[in-house]
């Protein structure tokens, strides 16, 4: 069994390169689709503020020519490229492509420099695992 301090050391060494700063900022707006704010939906969570200010934010952005970039979920029908965790997240099912779910909210309309990241890449799997003491 490695110690801890050798797992630290070790991921370092693949993970330590630092890239810096970009040039200039971008707003990245995180899986705002409409699952979160219709309240017939079991994933409801009465954020509604946090919509309006995403809006507000997304328009100071837009008038300084900030980058804006929204990300959203996607499974393909029937969740196959989900994994156990979608199997066992019954209400991933509307993430599933074309689920009117999880689109983003109509007050959220695309603009033509908008980029988009759609992904069914789990978190989890991008958070490192540090040793603990």
């Amino acid at each position: 069994m490695q110690e801890p301090n050798d797992k630290i050391n070790n991921y370092k060494k693949a993970y330590a390169n630092k890239l810096g700063y970009g040039k200039r900022p971008a707003l990245i707006l995180v899986d705002f689709v409409e699952a979160y704010f219709d309240k017939s939906c079991e994933l409801y969570a009465d954020v509604d503020q946090s919509l309006a200010s995403a809006l507000r934010v997304r328009e100071a952005a837009s008038a300084q020519n900030v980058p804006i970039v929204l990300t959203n979920l996607v499974y393909q029908q029937g969740g196959a490229d989900g994994g156990v965790f979608y199997q066992k997240v019954k209400p991933l099912r509307h993430f599933q492509k074309g689920e009117p779910m999880g689109a983003w909210p109509r007050v959220l309309t695309l603009r033509i420099m908008n980029w988009l990241f759609l992904s069914n890449i789990r978190v989890r799997s991008l958070v490192p695992r540090w040793p603990r003491p």
